[in-house]
């Protein structure tokens, strides 16, 4: 859910920060700070209230308040655990892109531990960092990630072309941007943040409801919450016959409303789709012939494709053989389309669907690319940090 409270990320779980801020203080100055830091803290301040803005809600941002890092962290904890996990939970990373940040074995350390935490494929990896341009970098080869392919990733221009200052160098900005054109690049990079701080929610959402239907498949039927059974009105007595059966197995079957109509064209099809969407699974009555074997293509494959398409829900399916149809020729058709088969002849015929319900498990976790084991492991290690760096 989106952090309303300001105690979290405006994105989905599992983050706590909607943006990690890496910068190079530059080299250090006699009195022991760097020329670059009060230009990143002040950019950053006003990037909070604009981000802010968009979010309708208090922008949660990670920044070095120290002189180097670790003084931002909590001074008690291993800086090579927190400042992992403070890296991986946070939605995106926002780049300050100079010639002292390129020269920085700390600044490297960073986004080589961003890289090391990014959750697998979420968002990817372009789409999770946030450039901004703090000064000319000349011929300095920039790292993969912000150049792949050997193509600097765009981002958001803060200094003149030419110029290794940023604009507003030098400056107490006091709450105001330094001039009109710091101000309009700076509302266009809180907008593309906000965009894909928004792409990511949506996908955080589409993971975890993924995550949970393989949970409830994987639990069996104390996990499912309904069944999407297909059937139609002609075979009405062998659709009530299976929706009774597997409701005293306490799992909920739908639509309520009970079997579909024998056309169920136009805006009864999408009503329909719509209600499978929100099922676990998918089962097929089957009592004749040549509905099933029609079934099987316009519901078994078609519209569970749709659906897919649609509504990005994968409904593992079987069919319920009510009569006997298993023959060679169906199970093949049904092997095609990924359907299973159930022989539902005799009573206890609820024993097969729950195995068959594992089984599901399985195949959906694959279908959604969800390794087996726990949900969420925590995010590998990055590099140690670097011994000695004086250029942060």
């Amino acid at each position: 859910m989106h952090g309303g409270d300001g105690q979290g990320a405006w994105v989905s779980d599992p983050f706590r920060y909607d943006l990690f801020i890496s910068y190079a203080h530059g080299p250090r100055l006699p009195n022991g700070h760097g020329p670059l830091k009060r230009w990143s803290k002040q950019f950053r301040d006003l990037l909070e209230v604009n981000l802010s803005l968009y979010l309708g809600r208090p922008a949660r941002i990670f920044f070095d308040e120290g002189e180097r890092l670790n003084e931002s962290l909590d001074a008690l904890a291993s800086l090579e655990t927190q400042f992992a996990q403070d890296l991986a939970h946070s939605a995106m990373l926002q780049v300050h892109v100079s010639r002292p940040y390129l020269g920085s074995k700390w600044c490297a350390h960073e986004l080589n531990g961003w890289l090391a935490g990014l959750p697998t494929k979420l968002g990817g990896v372009e789409r999770r960092i946030s450039v901004v341009r703090v000064g000319d970098t000349g011929d300095i080869v920039w790292p993969e990630a912000l150049a792949p392919g050997g193509t600097q990733l765009p981002g958001n221009r803060f200094h003149d072309e030419g110029s290794i200052v940023p604009w507003g160098m030098n400056l107490d900005f006091e709450g105001d941007a330094p001039s009109p054109a710091f101000s309009a690049e700076l509302i266009n990079t809180a907008g593309v943040i906000h965009r894909r701080l928004m792409e990511l929610d949506s996908e955080a959402r589409r993971r975890e409801a993924e995550a949970q239907q393989v949970r409830a498949l994987d639990a069996g039927i104390t996990g499912v919450r309904s069944v999407y059974l297909h059937g139609r009105e002609r075979e009405a007595d062998w659709w009530n016959r299976t929706a009774d059966e597997l409701t005293q197995l306490d799992v909920e079957v739908q639509p309520i409303t009970g079997p579909a109509p024998d056309e169920d064209e136009g805006d009864v099809w999408r009503s329909l789709s719509r209600v499978a969407s929100q099922c676990e699974a998918m089962l097929l009555v089957g009592g004749n012939a040549y509905e099933l074997a029609a079934d099987l293509d316009v519901v078994g494959r078609d519209r569970r494709n749709f659906i897919q398409s649609k509504f990005s829900k994968f409904l593992p399916c079987a069919v319920v053989d009510r009569t006997g149809l298993k023959n060679d020729r169906f199970l093949r058709a049904a092997k095609l389309r990924g359907i299973d088969w159930l022989d539902a002849r005799t009573p206890e015929w609820g024993d097969g669907f729950r195995g068959w319900l594992g089984d599901a498990a399985r195949r959906t976790a694959n279908k959604y690319g969800i390794d087996e084991g726990p949900a969420t492991s925590p995010p590998p290690s990055p590099p140690p940090p670097p011994a000695h760096d004086p250029v942060i």
